[in-house]
């Protein structure tokens, strides 16, 4: 489902919101954790176990974006001359996080293979397997490690991509300013400030049960604020 919605105010205001509702599902898009996994690397006895969410997938995804051409202020000639051109605009990025499957490196020897999903604990369900709470606050263990088992010989009975990673936001902002030089030649000076809030968004947290990483979030995914400044002339 995708929805818009576009506004355009008077004196150079305009506002844009889109958000996206979706579901994609397969059996052979790789893994969660970024390592090689489809579904030959699971019990091909059990293919339910095989078809989970697609490493792209993204439950929600919101987008909000303006822009605002600073009317004229002032009446005298450095009055126009100073606060005429400006414009400010922004772009604002909310989305789910990325599906994760938890592996077992060590799993399935009897069928000559080195990969398979890890199998549940007694008890475990999906439910048991997912904690709540900040990010921040998860990073040494953001989901429960406990809810999973290694496989032993055989294969995993854990589905593809079950758990999903943390949410990703990021704000962009922008203000540009506009001198004419001659009829036909002008100056523009930008300043950006990309991640302006400088949001950390964390990466996936280790899926291999036989990895140190197992559970733990090492790593953030897109820049820190970043703030360029550039003049350029248009002619």
């Amino acid at each position: 489902m995708q929805t818009s919605v576009t506004r355009r105010f008077s004196k150079g205001l305009r506002l844009l919101g889109s958000y996206t509702f979706a579901k994609s599902l397969d059996n052979n898009s790789g893994s969660g954790t970024g390592a090689t996994f489809n579904q030959t690397d699971g019990d091909q006895l059990r293919l339910g176990l095989n078809r989970g969410l697609s490493d792209f997938d993204r439950t929600h995804r919101a987008v909000v974006n303006f822009s605002y051409n600073i009317p004229k202020w002032g009446y005298s000639g450095f009055g126009k001359k100073f606060f005429e051109g400006w414009q400010v605009a922004a772009v604002a990025v909310m989305q789910s996080g990325t599906p994760i499957s938890i592996l077992d490196t060590s799993g399935a020897a009897l069928y000559g293979t080195s990969n398979s999903r890890a199998s549940w604990a007694p008890g475990a369900t999906v439910e048991t397997a997912q904690r709540t709470g900040r990010t921040q606050d998860r990073l040494n263990q953001y989901f429960n490690t406990s809810a999973f088992v290694r496989a032993g010989n055989l294969w995993g009975d854990s589905g593809l991509n079950i758990l999903r990673g943390p949410i990703q936001r990021n704000l962009d902002f922008s203000v540009n300013k506009r001198f004419a030089i001659t009829e036909r030649v002008a100056a523009e000076w930008r300043s950006e400030f990309f991640n302006m809030l400088n949001i950390a968004n964390f990466a996936n947290p280790g899926g291999s049960i036989t990895a140190v990483s197992y559970g733990v979030i090492r790593n953030t995914t897109g820049n820190p604020r970043v703030i360029q400044l550039a003049v350029k002339l248009v002619f």
